[in-house]
């Protein structure tokens, strides 16, 4: 009867510290994909600020960068490759989210 007791403790203890490292091992990933999404923000600003690739207003991010190619402007390709990881956003202009502003 002892033994079974303690037994269910060790049981309890294991199982209490795989949760803690789960909740852990989850914060680090949170933390993660804030980083690599504030990265991608900087990336996708300063391909939107470049006037090297064309004007910026009026005009998707995957058009303007797809118009940039075929004018041979070689835009960053890493820009491709985050939009279409975004999917939905893909073709947002940049003035997109201050059009109810105005």
């Amino acid at each position: 009867m002892q033994r079974g007791r303690i037994t269910a403790y060790g049981k309890a203890k294991r199982n209490s510290a795989k949760a803690s490292k789960d909740k852990k091992q989850k914060q680090k990933t949170v933390v993660t994909n804030i980083q690599e999404r504030e990265q991608e923000e900087r990336i996708l600003k300063e391909f939107d600020l470049n006037y090297q690739f064309g004007p910026c207003v009026g005009i998707g991010r995957l058009t303007r960068w797809k118009r940039a190619q075929s004018l041979g402007l070689n835009p960053p390709k890493i820009v491709l490759e985050i939009l279409e990881r975004r999917g939905s956003e893909v073709d947002e202009d940049l003035f997109q989210t201050y059009k109810n502003l105005i």
